[in-house]
């Protein structure tokens, strides 16, 4: 294991708006992965979906489906059948814990590493040196 060489990492900026931190990934478990963190990453998650919702809901057919829903409700107070059977407007997901919501401040750091493995040979994994001028 002495003799192999450094694994290669690659370099990336976390694409959360807001985050933009700096993380390294060593080529073996590299994905693709955008964001530095698999908390970045619920958070854009949410964030898109948000958006998705806000666009939808200006929509023509979003204000339909939002006429349909109140007139069945209606429908159901005055002890009327609804005219539809069932409307989804969303899909669910497993709930999410306080801690995933935000990264804690102590936990930040500028440089970040993501690997499912220890990588063989030297991976740094501390800061770059800058260069003093």
């Amino acid at each position: 294991m002495q003799n192999e060489p450094p694994a290669a990492l690659r370099q990336a900026i976390c694409r959360r708006q807001g985050c933009y931190r700096l993380f390294f990934i060593c080529r073996y478990c590299d994905r693709g992965q955008v964001y530095c963190s698999p908390e970045c990453r619920n958070i854009a998650r949410r964030e898109q979906l948000r958006a998705a919702n806000r666009r939808y809901s200006q929509s023509p057919e979003a204000i339909l489906d939002h006429r349909q829903r109140q007139d069945d409700y209606r429908r159901r107070k005055a002890g009327l059948p609804p005219r539809l059977k069932e409307i989804v407007t969303d899909h669910t997901s497993a709930p999410l814990s306080r801690s995933s919501t935000r990264p804690s401040s102590d936990s930040v750091s500028p440089l970040r590493f993501i690997s499912k493995r220890l990588c063989a040979g030297g991976m740094r994994t501390g800061g770059l040196r800058t260069q003093e001028a």
